[in-house]
């Protein structure tokens, strides 16, 4: 429905261009699409199909009430649509203040990965500006990371040598992140904004890299230090600054809990039943580090420590149980989210 007298594309056929475009390059996501001076909902209906839902926002009360009716005869219930201006819609994601039309609408559960706008003659004003400008920031750079075990992996056989891999591996995990903080320009990634995960062992690599400090390092694995080196003295001798933002940890664990005292974002995938790395607290035989402690286990002390805390929890699988699931679109969802100051805290039993 389009009403005599409210904006709308006046050329038909450039008009589905337009919409034929914007819905290829959104492509189909897992995450959620804002949208600024929507009008009749003429972009939004279509794009709403590519997202899994929609903010949306327009000032004319007239489109606001052609957009409702064009979203009921099409029978779509992803998309919210909200009177107020881009303006006001940036000072409540900014939480500059808060805005009665926004009740019962709670922005910190949308993971916004996009956001399309069609601003006025005026354009739009230097906030929404500064707002649309992070999003299109917003890309990524991911990279494997190869870490050197080097020693035996079994307590029973070379208890020194368990402690020594982990160290070592910690120390191959540190030197890629600086890595690629040194060459940041080349990659175009943000220094400050670091992500580090992994599964199973390589996710106990992870939590070490993210938490692990030298003085802490040096009680847990005694005679390391001298013999080793630093957690940050093997690899390459690149000093570059980067602060890492959050963790993930599919089956993971870490050996003390004290080390867990950082703000970051964590996001815990663990399966109830899983015998390789148990979920909870555990006794793994060694004897310098006896007690192992699984996501449920960690995940009250990195939310008590301020972190947004995420888990997801399967209570039938085992290691592993979300490798071949949603494990990724979680994990990017909790991490775009932290980058948007917008990260909540949540526990999600998963079924298959």
């Amino acid at each position: 429905r389009q009403p005599e007298g409210a904006f709308t594309q006046p050329n038909g056929t450039v008009c589905q261009h337009m919409l034929q475009w914007a819905y290829d390059t959104l492509g189909p996501r897992d995450d959620d699409l804002l949208e600024l001076y929507c009008g009749n909902g003429n972009f939004t209906l279509p794009l709403s199909s590519r997202v899994r839902k929609v903010l949306a926002t327009e000032i004319s009360k007239t489109s606001v009430n052609a957009a409702l009716a064009n979203l009921a005869d099409n029978a779509i219930d992803n998309i919210e649509l909200v009177r107020l201006s881009a303006e006001e819609l940036t000072q409540a994601l900014n939480e500059v203040r808060p805005f009665r039309r926004l009740a019962g609408i709670d922005l910190k559960s949308y993971d916004f990965g996009a956001v399309f706008v069609d601003p006025p003659r005026a354009g739009m004003d230097p906030d929404t500006c500064e707002l649309t400008r992070r999003f299109a920031e917003r890309g990524y750079v991911a990279a494997a990371v190869r870490y050197r075990l080097g020693f035996g992996t079994y307590c029973a056989e070379d208890d020194q040598g368990v402690a020594a891999a982990a160290y070592r591996a910690t120390q191959d995990g540190r030197a890629a992140v600086r890595f690629l903080a040194a060459n940041a320009s080349d990659y175009g990634i943000d220094p400050d904004a670091m992500f580090v995960g992994g599964q199973s062992s390589g996710a106990g690599v992870a939590l070490q890299v993210a938490y692990l400090t030298q003085a802490l390092a040096d009680q847990l694995f005694p005679g390391l230090h001298a013999s080793l080196g630093g957690l940050d003295d093997s690899g390459n001798d690149l000093s570059a600054a980067y602060t890492i933002r959050g963790v993930y940890s599919d089956s993971g664990a870490v050996v003390s809990l004290g080390m867990l005292d950082l703000p970051l974002t964590a996001v815990f995938l663990v399966g109830m039943n899983d015998t390789a790395q148990p979920p909870n607290e555990y006794h793994n035989g060694c004897t310098l580090f006896p007690i192992e402690y699984g996501g449920l286990a960690m995940a009250p002390h990195t939310w008590a420590n301020g972190g947004c805390t995420q888990t997801f929890v399967d209570p039938k699988g085992g290691h592993l149980p979300f490798a071949d699931r949603d494990e990724a679109s979680w994990v990017a969802r909790a991490f775009q989210a932290t980058l948007c100051g917008t990260c909540a805290s949540s526990d999600q039993t998963v079924t298959q």
